[in-house]
């Protein structure tokens, strides 16, 4: 048998951490299955021919369940109709900028050629994968009700996905720390705030800050480097590939800003902390039942909802957030205070508690993949 993934691998070793699981878990399944990937932002029209050969079209993980998500984020062909393999979802996810009832059901609208896709895919796989029940949520508020919540691929390491508890040989008192990146740059002045505090509070842990992405001559990012090196911080730069994410691998604590660094960690039992930025981190945390912390103070994103800018800030919203409407978390150290005091207190059972979600959503998951050849 023969799979098409579409990937989204770019840059952000995130989403090929989602690629490379979604090949796991499809092995896993099917151990003699061909996989040819292709990306998911370019038409698709010279590749057609082949990807009809397929025995399915997979759209793997990442932000899918997007307002206008084809045919301008994923082009796929003009007509869905000469796809003639079956489109199957595996995890996908929507990216909203926080979890309002407000935002998800009046704001979070999908164009009728987005709806039309994910029809398509109910039509050939019965329904659509969720990495969140946020995602569940936005698909029904737009009249979508045939949507399964099944996690992310990145959730599941086949190794570690019997395993219930914390991996037994974490530190304690933890000597590797790793902090991951903010994927908004408004956040990079609280996360130098976030590594003086881990590092007052943890003397003698060995403390790397990882970058999940990283353009070429992309002077913002420089500029943290040199801040971070200044005060002794090793950079470790795990862009362009999913090899990098194995200097989480002997990690004692994960804490920090990239979901996919988060998910990782938890994948492979160790303890990670998120600073949720927007609904995927907040989906992430929901789903497993893990402390809710987020960069952002609580009303930052609803500045203009009274106004009269409020029409034209929705429609430009991502961009105006990174060139400046944005409200940094000013409680962020205490609320950190706050989580590891109860984590340690609790003796880390709430990460008993995320494993067995992992678990149950693994079986899910599981058993979508096997039914890939069925409907």
């Amino acid at each position: 048998m023969k799979f098409s993934i579409l990937s989204g691998a770019y840059v952000n070793a995130g989403d090929f951490l989602i690629v490379d699981r979604t090949i796991q878990l499809l092995k896993n399944v099917y151990p003699d299955c061909e996989i040819i990937i292709y990306e998911r932002r370019k038409n698709l029209e010279n590749d057609l021919k082949e990807i009809n050969k397929s025995d399915a079209l997979i759209l793997a993980g990442g932000p899918a369940y997007l307002p206008n998500v084809y045919p301008e984020t994923i082009p796929l062909v003009d007509d869905l109709d000469r796809i003639t393999t079956k489109i199957v979802a595996i995890g996908l996810g929507w990216y909203g900028k926080n979890t309002s009832n407000k935002y998800i059901y009046e704001e979070y609208k999908f164009s009728e050629s987005t709806k039309k896709l994910f029809n398509r895919i109910i039509k050939d796989s019965g329904y659509l994968t969720c990495r969140d029940w946020y995602s569940v949520r936005a698909l029904r508020a737009n009249g979508i009700n045939n949507a399964i919540m099944t996690g992310c691929p990145a959730w599941y390491n086949l190794e570690y996905i019997d395993k219930s508890e914390i991996r037994e040989n974490i530190s304690m008192p933890i000597k590797k720390i790793c902090i991951s990146d903010p994927a908004n740059i408004k956040n990079f002045e609280q996360a130098l705030k976030v590594v003086e505090y881990v590092k007052q509070k943890f003397t003698q842990a060995n403390i790397s800050f990882v970058f999940h992405r990283i353009e070429k001559n992309d002077e913002i990012h420089k500029n943290l480097k040199q801040k971070l090196e200044e005060i002794g911080i090793k950079i470790v730069n795990i862009s362009n590939s999913v090899d990098g994410f194995s200097v989480y691998d002997d990690c004692d604590l994960h804490i920090g800003y990239r979901v996919h660094a988060h998910i990782y960690n938890l994948s492979n039992r160790n303890i990670s902390i998120l600073i949720e930025e927007d609904g995927r981190g907040a989906g992430v945390n929901q789903a497993l039942g893990l402390t809710t912390i987020t960069a952002y103070e609580d009303n930052a994103t609803k500045i203009f909802d009274k106004s009269i800018f409020g029409k034209i800030y929705r429609l430009f919203e991502r961009k105006i957030l990174k060139i400046g409407v944005y409200k940094n978390n000013p409680y962020i150290l205490e609320q950190l205070e706050d989580a590891f005091n109860m984590l340690i207190k609790n003796d880390f059972s709430i990460y008993k508690t995320a494993f067995f979600n992992m678990q149950m959503y693994y079986k899910i998951m599981e058993n979508h993949i096997k039914n890939i050849l069925k409907n």
